[in-house]
């Protein structure tokens, strides 16, 4: 497998839909090719959300995403599929309470840890602000460099390189 970033946009959950499990984690992820039904069916619903009912995402606030919900996260999409430089990803993580859970992400294949600092010019150059709540109190937002510094650490946090 080549080396990649991955740049996390949200943690959010969802309806399960008619998919019959009681709550508990996913098993797969990146290590197993192979998914179970189930996770093929949580997948299907998770798409089907962010296609068709996107306001029905919970995307619980709190501190380090970067997206308040899925309009947002589909702005950054949509830009980096246009530059032919990322491809949305989901990762699934757990039942819980009737709602999947899963991490919207996006994968960017090929990118080494010392293109970082290149990778979050390109991010900036999108014209999206990272969600600062919890991040920067609203006293401190009318100051700019206080802002670009922390809009800096939220990409920067989200972004995790793996070797190939």
């Amino acid at each position: 497998m080549p080396p990649r970033a991955e740049l996390t946009l949200y943690f959010g959950r969802c309806s399960k839909g008619d998919i019959a499990v009681s709550d508990g984690q996913f098993a797969s992820g990146y290590t197993n090719p192979f998914m179970s039904q189930t996770e093929v069916q949580a997948l299907a619903v998770v798409n089907e959300h962010i296609d068709l009912k996107p306001d029905e995402i919970i995307v619980p606030h709190g501190y380090g995403y970067l997206v308040q919900n899925e309009t947002e996260a589909r702005h950054l999409v949509e830009y980096f599929t246009r530059l032919n430089m990322g491809v949305p990803f989901i990762q699934l993580e757990d039942f819980f309470k009737g709602r999947i859970g899963f991490h919207r992400k996006v994968i960017f294949e090929g990118w080494e840890e010392g293109e970082r600092e290149n990778m979050l010019t390109i991010f900036r150059q999108s014209d999206y602000h990272p969600n600062l709540d919890g991040v920067l109190d609203l006293d401190y937002r009318d100051q700019p460099a206080l802002v670009e510094k922390k809009e800096k650490e939220l990409w920067d946090l989200n972004l995790k390189f793996f070797d190939g």
